[in-house]
């Protein structure tokens, strides 16, 4: 949440993020944010998808809230690998997670 606040965005973290995604991110002129959080123990992101292990139920339903031109949601996977303060950032493509680059990109 301090990379979205320190970015211009106002950011809430989910109560228990139990749900379908862990913060909400909000900006005048942007599409709504909502992303899921993930911790691994892999050093560095491999390839363009995430590691199978973090792709649970939840993450799988978040891809289908993804917006379009009537819903201006987006939905993103973030995944915070060991050792490293940025995220590496994915978002929905072709029904499954693509890696779109670490934050701020």
């Amino acid at each position: 949440m301090k990379l979205l606040r320190a970015a211009g965005w106002l950011a809430q973290r989910s109560a228990g993020s139990r749900g379908l995604w862990d913060v909400t991110a909000a900006k005048k002129g942007q599409r709504v944010r909502l992303i899921q959080c993930k911790y691994t123990t892999a050093l560095v992101p491999s390839g363009s998808n995430p590691a199978a292990g973090v792709v649970d139920k939840n993450a799988r339903a978040l891809l289908e809230l993804q917006g379009d031109d009537e819903t201006p949601v987006d939905a993103e996977l973030w995944v915070f690998h060991r050792g490293t303060a940025a995220p590496a950032v994915y978002a929905p493509w072709q029904g499954s997670w693509r890696r779109e680059g670490s934050w701020g990109w």
